[in-house]
């Protein structure tokens, strides 16, 4: 009777907790609400929301307690795969669960907590704290943290916030603020964290922070703050642990202007026009700081004071000297900074009284000298920089530091290194850029030592062995940064692996990532270089061309080798005008002795920091060398051993450019011409003649007229798109198209969201920044994700001169399977003929494609990226644009479209729309 009473106990506690769904729309078979006290009561939510027969499309969940915390688990949503639309309303949510992933056709998410004491209206448009409606009769008592960052709000008057008497959090930063009345923090007895930097304040109410006594962290930085700092600016912040006045305009500190702040423990100051301190400057409870990027020139007499200091940053001053006395009192200092002044020695008695400090910084100054046992006191040392100064050697200077871990003496004038020199229980060092000729390596000291990451590049080495290196030396071979989120998976931009066949090397901070690919057959470059790469070295293989986004996105790349020195003799044979996209900080590229017939005159455009560019050895007769002067930095170019031509038009501009620019040519006294059939060979420069004429054509005039008019004929789509490219006239086209209305958009561009890089990376910038520039709206950039996508589409084309559509299997697969986006498209597109622009990414296969899309590419301009004249075929197939339209170049979240035009459709639509 017992077992049988607990059974019927426990069936009725389950019955109880399976949440009251019900399916309360007729119209809308597929729609099921459900109120359960949390989400955690929704594991048996799939059985009860399939009570009827229609499979369920769409689900409300209303949580009837909003105290309690509610989550999801992975089993709660099984069973629901046919869900696209999801709401959750009341339920107290942290953070949005994992178990969403399993919803594989949701397409619209609504989460409404309905909680108070949170309001964040960041990176909007509020130009007053007036239009939030915060006044006496609607007080918000609960509410504990406002955000009104990244508005345009330009003044905080008195009393704006009263109603709000738990405030614990503000953040004004990020705006136009100039104007803080005397009141504008009345009534905000609790607030604890202020922050009003990046604003344009010059000055502050001296009352201001009276009524916020609790007051722990106040960030006034990257403002305009001058001599508006006194004694009663912050009196009675007896709590104040950390202020932040960096980026400002201060020249002096009094002594009296940290008074009663007995709590301050963080003290930014750097980046102002500070030139002194004064001495007893109240502040006796500092563990860090800041003082950097100022005038002084010498170490502060108020430093002396501060027995807790823990941080002191220096750097970027004009201190010649440090004396021991200066620092005598700050036994607990952790970390010393005196980067970037004009030390011109360190002696023994600057650190004698220092004997904790572990990070010592003393880089970018003018030392010549450091006295023998000048660290000897400073046993506890872990991190020594001594980089960019004027040492010729470092014999001795680290003996006794056993803690050493982290040593970088690169770019000084050092001649000569051995092992014997340096701690063995050192794992990083840096000796780049110094004038060292052997890894000294006496007694096989290497061997002992610990040196995981050694950086001895940009030196006078001739030979290197595996004796001269430690064997605890690593190889980079995969590496993911703290903010990425991705290395789980195969593909990820931010995760750093080492190409298959290749070795890697990389400095301590990443900053510096040498990949070496040299010597493997490669036929093609490794499809995974690291992003974060800087140098690059492929010789000793065969590459027989290189795709236009091989290099995409590795903007720190600096040297990149594809010459025989480095690269012996590759099959590279031409250049289409995007291989080198993204490569902005690229500054040697070395292509010598390769293939090359044809060079895109673009095709060094991106290029905009490259020095060094080396084109000798090649087959090239027509290259525009002149394009190069868009390369202002260029101060070595080879571009001898070439098949230069004579004829006269290309010759008289590469002769006004040579003579222009010899001195940058390496080879220019070694250039000659031919004329085509003839072996003999002219001087380019130098010579008397400016030119070569050719002898005069054979007869037979009117066949080669004949033949040329056929050309002319079968080829006429190339010329039209030729000579636009050239004189910015259209032959033979009929503009009629354009003569209608002004549009917002010159085009929107539909794609699909895996293309994102390729589209928001290099087809916008290239026609938003080009000449001439064109205002596009781009679907995954400037709309905001929401549920009526079909609405936003249509609008967008609306809005828009020509729509382009980027096509590819991405495309095809994913956003051209969703009805809301594919019918959307054929609704606008329908009755807008010859105004689609079809680009063709990748390998598109014919039988791929619906009937849909073939009628597209049939009746409408189609461009492949792999076509050699794409950008000029694009650009022919856009509108006309007027320059006195051209005022913005971009689209900004549709902030420019006629809201009168658009008040005639639906709420929601508008919500679309303004986001």
């Amino acid at each position: 009777m017992t077992r049988l009473w607990a059974l019927l106990v426990a069936l009725a506690a389950a019955a109880a907790a399976v949440p009251d769904c019900e399916r309360t729309d007729r119209t809308r078979p597929g729609h099921v609400l459900c109120e359960p006290r949390t989400l955690g009561l929704m594991d048996r939510l799939s059985e009860e929301a399939a009570v009827a027969a229609a499979p369920v499309t769409s689900l409300t969940v209303r949580c009837s307690s909003s105290e309690e915390e509610s989550f999801i688990t992975n089993g709660t949503l099984s069973g629901l795969e046919t869900l696209t639309e999801l709401t959750l309303e009341r339920c107290r949510l942290a953070e949005l669960p994992a178990a969403l992933a399993e919803l594989t056709r949701l397409r619209s998410l609504t989460v409404r907590t309905f909680s108070d004491s949170r309001l964040n209206v960041s990176h909007n448009r509020l130009q007053e704290v007036a239009e939030l409606g915060l006044t006496a009769g609607c007080q918000l008592p609960d509410l504990v943290s406002l955000d009104l960052s990244h508005n345009q709000v330009t003044a905080l008057p008195s009393g704006a916030l009263a109603a709000l008497p738990a405030l614990t959090e503000l953040s004004v930063s990020h705006n136009a603020l100039e104007l803080l009345e005397a009141g504008a923090l009345s009534g905000l007895p609790t607030l604890q964290k202020l922050d009003l930097s990046d604003n344009a304040l010059s000055t502050t109410p001296a009352e201001l922070l009276q009524p916020t006594p609790r007051l722990a962290e106040l960030r006034l930085a990257r403002n305009r703050l001058a001599t508006w700092i006194n004694s009663e600016t912050f009196a009675g912040l007896k709590r104040l642990l950390v202020l932040d006045l960096a980026h400002n305009r201060l020249g002096q500190i009094d002594a009296s202007v940290f008074a009663g702040l007995y709590s301050l423990q963080s003290l930014q100051l750097h980046h102002n026009q500070i030139d002194d301190v004064a001495p007893n400057a109240n502040a006796s409870s500092l563990q860090e700081l800041s003082l950097s990027d100022n005038r002084l020139t010498q170490v502060p007499e108020a430093v002396s004071d501060l027995q807790l200091l823990k941080v002191l940053d220096l750097g970027n001053n004009y201190i010649s000297a440090v004396g021991g006395a200066q620092l005598a009192s700050m036994q607990q200092l952790f970390s010393l900074r005196l980067e970037g002044n004009v030390l011109t020695e360190v002696t023994h008695d600057m650190l004698r009284a220092l004997p904790h400090v572990r990070i010592l910084n003393l880089s970018g100054n003018r030392i010549q000298r450091v006295e023998p046992g000048a660290f000897e006191s400073s046993g506890a040392l872990e991190a020594v920089r001594l980089d960019a100064n004027q040492l010729t050697q470092i014999d001795g200077l680290f003996a006794g530091l056993s803690r050493l871990r982290w040593l970088n003496v690169s770019d000084n004038s050092i001649a000569r290194f051995d092992y014997a020199s340096v701690p063995r229980g050192l794992v990083w060092l840096d000796l780049h850029r110094n004038e060292i000729t052997e890894l000294s390596n006496r007694d096989d000291i290497a061997d002992q030592m610990s040196i995981r990451n050694l950086d001895v590049s940009f030196n006078r080495l001739t030979s290197l062995s595996a004796k001269n290196l430690p064997k605890s030396a690593e190889l980079l071979s995969t590496h993911c940064f703290t903010t990425c989120h991705c290395c789980d998976f195969d593909a990820c931009d931010c995760e750093m692996t080492c190409p298959a066949g290749c070795r890697c090397y990389h400095d301590q901070s990443w900053s510096s990532n040498i990949i070496d690919c040299s010597n493997n057959n490669f036929e093609e470059i490794p499809g995974r270089l690291p992003m974060d790469a800087t140098e690059v070295y492929l010789d000793g293989n065969n590459f027989k061309n290189l795709s236009g986004l091989t290099f995409l996105g590795r903007k720190n790349m600096k040297v990149l080798y594809l010459n025989s020195s480095k690269i012996d003799r590759n099959l590279v044979t031409e250049f289409n005008g995007q291989e080198f996209v993204g490569l902005d900080r690229l500054r040697e590229l070395y292509l010598q002795d390769n293939q090359l017939t044809h060079v895109q005159n673009n095709t060094f455009e991106p290029l905009r920091q490259l020095e060094v560019l080396r084109l000798d050895g090649n087959q090239l007769e027509d290259f525009s060398v002149w394009e190069l002067e868009k390369n202002p930095y260029l101060v070595e170019i080879g571009l001898t051993d070439n098949a230069w031509t004579c004829a006269c038009d290309y010759l008289r501009r590469f002769q006004g450019w040579l003579t222009a620019n010899a001195k940058k040519v390496v080879d220019f006294s070694s250039l000659v011409c031919r004329f085509e059939g003839d072996a003999e060979a002219r001087a380019i420069y130098g010579s008397n003649e400016t030119c070569y004429e050719r002898p005069s054509p054979p007869p037979s005039v009117l066949l080669l007229l004949a033949a040329l008019t056929a050309v002319v004929f079968a080829y006429r789509a190339e010329l039209r798109v030729w000579i636009y490219s050239r004189c910015g006239v259209r032959v033979c086209y009929r503009s009629a198209l354009d003569e209608e209305q002004e549009r917002l958009f010159d085009a929107f561009v539909s794609y699909s969201e895996r293309d994102k890089a390729f589209v928001q990376h290099v087809l916008a910038p290239k026609l938003e920044h080009g000449e001439p520039p064109y205002r596009l709206a781009l679907h995954y950039r400037d709309f905001a994700h929401s549920a009526y996508l079909a609405d936003t589409i249509v609008e967008a084309v609306e809005s828009s001169r020509r729509t382009i559509m980027v096509l590819s299997r991405n495309f095809i697969e994913n956003e051209w399977c969703r009805f809301q986006f594919k019918s959307a498209h054929h609704e606008v597109l329908k009755d807008r003929q010859k105004r689609l622009i079809v680009i063709l990414l990748g390998d598109v296969p014919q039988r791929d494609l619906d009937p849909d899309l073939r009628l597209y590419l049939k009746t409408n301009t189609c461009i492949s990226w792999d076509d050699k004249l794409f950008w000029d075929k694009l650009r022919f197939s856009m509108p006309d644009v007027k320059n006195n339209m051209r005022g913005l170049r971009s689209v900004s979240h549709y902030s420019e479209i006629d809201e009168a035009k658009y008040f005639q459709r639906s709420p929601s639509t508008m919500e679309t729309l303004w986001g």
